[in-house]
């Protein structure tokens, strides 16, 4: 949420969603921001990465979501065009079975 706000145009907008996907429930967040292309989007997630120098940060932002993701089992899904926006979905899936 962070990052769709950081990166988007003066007066654009950020869309909140949400439902179920590939039998997951799903939560997305979208930006009409400045996006990404597919090279930059295949490196967001490694640690010290920035892919905007103009922005104050350190690159771990998307890591330590991508690490914490990761221990919960939920996938995240990135789609992102160059000066249109980008949007990520967290895909959660029901690890536990309940009796």
């Amino acid at each position: 949420m962070v990052n769709a706000i950081k990166y988007n145009h003066q007066n654009s907008s950020i869309t909140i969603s949400d439902g179920f996907i590939k039998g997951k429930y799903y939560l997305s967040f979208s930006d009409t921001g400045i996006g990404m292309n597919e090279s930059q989007v295949g490196q967001i997630f490694n640690r010290f990465t920035r892919i905007n120098t103009d922005q104050e940060g350190q690159g771990l932002g998307l890591a330590i979501v991508d690490s914490i993701a990761h221990f919960h089992h939920i996938d995240i899904e990135v789609a992102s065009i160059p000066n249109e926006g980008t949007t990520f979905t967290l895909l959660l899936s029901n690890s536990r079975k309940l009796n």
